[in-house]
């Protein structure tokens, strides 16, 4: 696990968001109300919903390296990233139990709520990370 990157410029987007159409990142879903959430990797025109859910922190669950157009928007509303790089598998096994008690820490702390948990397409790897 590694932090990547934290806080940054104040959130001046925010005031952006009147107006806007407000696109969910693909496989969207809430855990937990008001605290935890799962989806794809989000893209340029899901960074205004995104600023809606107020995140602390994001665990990326994937080995690539995290778009550089993300982690600016991550420094600019002050959001954690942490990368845990879990290779994509349908079989709950194939996960190193290291990376998974890594994770699951990062998730339990709850200074880092509200949290966003992501892989590629928000498929297996956040099923198996939510169950």
């Amino acid at each position: 696990m590694c932090v990547i990157l934290e806080g940054g410029e104040d959130r001046k987007q925010v005031g952006q968001l009147a107006g806007s159409v407000l696109v969910p990142p693909p496989n969207f879903s809430t855990v937990e109300d008001l605290c935890i959430y799962r989806s794809g990797l989000p893209q340029p025109s899901n960074f205004p919903f995104i600023q809606t859910l107020n995140l602390r922190s994001i665990i990326f669950l994937c080995p690539e390296p995290y778009p550089e157009e993300n982690k600016a928007f991550l420094r600019l509303n002050k959001v954690k990233l942490f990368q845990f790089g879990i290779e994509g598998t349908k079989e709950p096994s194939a996960i190193p139990r290291s990376a998974i008690t890594e994770a699951l820490r990062v998730v339990i702390d709850v200074r880092n709520h509200p949290v966003l948990i992501h892989c590629k397409r928000g498929k297996v790897t956040c099923q198996i990370t939510n169950f």
